[in-house]
């Protein structure tokens, strides 16, 4: 097989692989967690404790951990507390089922998302 062919074969397998990757992240809310899976491999966790307010609108930079090409109308962005930790995007399939589900597990916790925005809109 021609090396270029070979390269263009094995560039395209891996772009297939990383798309399919991304469609399988999952988001689970723990008791004191919310978990980032992909394959049931947790690849980033965030304390329950550090989140400061959720928002739909995205403004600068974020950590993108979306599972969908197009997530405008199923993005959440997670602030944190701290002025240098990026805010998390994620796109969990029901928006406000999901933050429901972590508002609920905060007050669990006894913290509770301060200044969230109303997402109802």
């Amino acid at each position: 097989m021609h090396p270029a062919l070979l390269g263009i074969v094995i560039l395209g397998g891996t772009l297939l692989l990383t798309l399919w990757l991304k469609s399988q992240l999952r988001y689970r809310v723990g008791e004191r967690t919310l978990r980032i899976s992909v394959l049931g491999i947790t690849l980033r966790r965030v304390p329950l404790t550090d989140i400061e307010r959720v928002s739909k609108r995205k403004r600068g930079f974020v950590e993108n951990w979306s599972n969908v090409w197009r997530p405008k109308h199923r993005q959440l962005i997670l602030h944190r507390h701290g002025t240098l930790k990026r805010p998390l995007l994620i796109t969990p399939e029901h928006r406000y089922v999901f933050m429901k589900q972590l508002q609920a597990a905060q007050s669990k916790l006894g913290a509770h998302l301060q200044g969230t925005e109303d997402i109802s809109e």
